[in-house]
C-alpha cells in the first residue's frame, strides 16, 4: 500500500494550483489504450491530479474529474465545469501547450 507523506514541504505545483482548480474531461478509451506514453505525457505536462475516474462503456470514454493548473479556479458551491482539451505539439513532438476550453453545449 502506498502514502504520500507530508512534512510541510510541498512540490511546486501546490504553490500554483488549489482544490478549486478543479474540471471535467473525457478521454477517448481507444487513444488511453492506444496511445498510453501520450495520454500519461498530457497528464504530466497539465500537472493533473485525478479525484474521480469513471469509465463510460456505453459511449467508450474515460470521464476524469481533478485538479490542475491549466483549470481556472472556481467559487464554493459552484458546479465543476467541463472542458475540452487542446493540445499543441511541436515538430520534434513535444507538448508545448495544453489548453482548457470549455466545453460548450
Amino acid at each position: 500500500m502506498w502514502a504520500i507523506q507530508t512534512c510541510g514541504n510541498y512540490p511546486e505545483v501546490f504553490d500554483e494550483m488549489t482544490s478549486r482548480n478543479i474540471g471535467i474531461f473525457h478521454v477517448a478509451q481507444g487513444l488511453i489504450l492506444e496511445r498510453t506514453e501520450m495520454v500519461a505525457g498530457v497528464f504530466a505536462f497539465m500537472k493533473f491530479i485525478p479525484v474521480r475516474v469513471e469509465v463510460l462503456v456505453l459511449s467508450d470514454i474515460v470521464e476524469y474529474t481533478g485538479i490542475s493548473t491549466i483549470f481556472p479556479e472556481i467559487d464554493a458551491g459552484f458546479n465543476i465545469p467541463k472542458y475540452d482539451l487542446r493540445i499543441r505539439k511541436s515538430q520534434s513532438g513535444d507538448i508545448e501547450l495544453v489548453e482548457a476550453i470549455p466545453e460548450t453545449l
